[in-house]
């Protein structure tokens, strides 16, 4: 038996192989769900991609149903639409990880006194408002009792970063560190105001640096991540979807409102080596 044996679950931005969405809705599979749902942006070719990829995850694991839906993450019309088809379908949402997320402006080239209103609010309706949508459609959705699902409630992860946890996101651009601190707000305060009545469980993963294609593009990271305290390396995507997928089990149940830094124990020590360290890259020191 696995960890979710017949649950429905929603992976947002999953689109992408290489991701952490991606990975985790494979191992929502792997644990025994139902049914996976992957959304990706909107777009023909974005959903074939997709849909090649709930595919894969449906022939690697018969029993469980994988479709492909495609969502813009910060409309609130289109995530609704997501949950709507997910009770039409199964009667039920169980687990939802809200993963679709945008890196911000690049603090090499945009300093925080050249970031755009645009880009700065593009960056906040992307990180903040699209986990906002998913609890706010998610959470009723969760309160069904169909497709077999005997008592309401569920799980649902935001995928925050450790850059909005305090002295751990200085290094990164200012709109992606707010976006990601208010995700990490969101879930607590929505936890604290919403749990006990719903019955749902409401957390934060926060990682640090992780192999996607977000961060494939920074040569500069494995440099970094190889001589911090800790782990000492980067993370891959399946190393972050164990961690979601315990938060969305029966396994996590007296765990809500909590962020979950999962950055092989980087921060155990980080300003201090920064300080130290004057070898890092210019972006990396404090000094």
């Amino acid at each position: 038996m696995g960890r979710l044996d017949g649950k429905v679950c929603l992976a947002t931005g999953a689109g992408n192989e290489s991701g952490i969405g991606f990975a985790t809705a494979v191992k929502f599979a792997a644990e025994g769900a139902k049914a996976v749902v992957l959304t990706c942006r909107p777009g023909p070719a974005k959903l074939a991609a997709a849909a090649t990829l709930a595919d894969k995850i449906h022939s690697k694991h018969p029993a469980t149903d994988a479709i492909a839906i495609e969502a813009e993450a910060a409309s609130e019309a289109d995530m609704k639409k997501v949950f709507d088809e997910m009770v039409k379908r199964w009667g039920r949402v169980d687990v939802v990880f809200a993963n679709a997320g945008w890196g911000g402006t690049n603090l090499d080239s945009t300093p925080l006194t050249e970031i755009t209103e645009e880009d700065f609010m593009y960056t906040l309706r992307t990180n903040v408002l699209h986990p906002f949508f998913c609890l706010k459609h998610g959470i009723p959705a969760m309160q069904l009792l169909g497709g077999g699902k005997t008592s309401p409630g569920g799980s649902i992860v935001i995928n925050g970063s450790t850059s909005g946890v305090p002295m751990l996101g200085a290094r990164i651009s200012a709109d992606y560190v707010a976006s990601k601190a208010a995700a990490n707000s969101l879930a607590e305060t929505a936890s604290y105001q919403l749990s006990n009545t719903s019955h749902v469980r409401i957390n934060t993963l926060a990682p640090g640096y992780i192999e996607t294609g977000m961060t494939a593009a920074d040569s500069e990271v494995p440099q970094f991540t190889s001589k911090t305290p800790g782990v000492g390396r980067t993370g891959r995507p399946e190393e972050m979807a164990n961690v979601v997928a315990f938060l969305a089990s029966d396994e996590a149940s007296y765990v809500s409102g909590a962020t979950w830094i999962a950055d092989g124990g980087i921060d155990t020590a980080l300003p201090m080596y920064m300080k130290q360290t004057p070898t890092l890259p210019e972006r990396y020191r404090l000094i």
